[in-house]
């Protein structure tokens, strides 16, 4: 009986944790201050990052170009609007499909990619990450973050500065009460009156 108990228990848990992948790709990003090698090697690296969060199981580039030449899609360069995406993704019989683009204005990198739902065609997340620096950086820093806040497991940087903002504010008011409460103190014990306790 705990034989076929266990046998059972597999056989049902197993195609669930299947099922719970979502299949993915990643459209070619487009560029703007660079070359198109560059691009490429951004959206490989994009591509490699995705996968790593453990969220995407990520198509690779060559069997997204089979796929598509067979299916005779036409492809020149990057498809740059999203119903051209989400046609792309349901040739591909993928759940969500990736597409952005990477600007570079000075010194300063702009990575912005969206995730969208092949089924209904919706923007699913929306993530924009701008960094003023190297391209190095931009690999090894910036695509890592990017792909943990379309998987979720990374707050975006905005929400990082508010709660340095607020760890620095609670730091400022918790040093200002401790001379607050000597200055009581003192002001309690010098006319005789009642000494008023702060706790902090």
């Amino acid at each position: 009986m705990k034989i076929f108990f266990k046998t059972v228990l597999f056989t049902i848990v197993l195609p669930l944790s299947l099922l719970s992948a979502n299949t993915a790709a990643l459209n070619q990003l487009t560029g703007s201050g660079m070359d198109e090698g560059e691009a490429i090697a951004l959206t490989n690296a994009l591509r490699g990052e995705l996968t790593r969060t453990g969220s995407f199981e990520m198509m690779e580039r060559s069997q997204i170009n089979e796929i598509l030449a067979e299916q005779g899609f036409q492809l020149s360069g990057a498809c740059a609007d999203d119903a051209c995406v989400v046609e792309m993704g349901q040739l591909l019989a993928v759940q969500s499909m990736f597409m952005g683009h990477v600007g570079k204005v000075g010194q300063t990198y702009s990575v912005s990619v969206r995730q969208i739902d092949v089924e209904s065609g919706r923007v699913i997340k929306d993530v924009t990450a701008n960094h003023r620096g190297d391209i190095d950086d931009v690999l090894t820093d910036v695509l890592p973050s990017v792909a943990r806040q379309l998987a979720g497991l990374e707050k975006p940087a905005i929400m990082k500065q508010r709660r340095a903002w607020l760890l620095v504010a609670g730091v400022i008011l918790a040093g200002a009460a401790i001379p607050a409460t000597l200055y009581l103190t003192r002001e309690s014990e010098s006319e005789g009156g009642n000494m008023i306790e702060v706790e902090w």
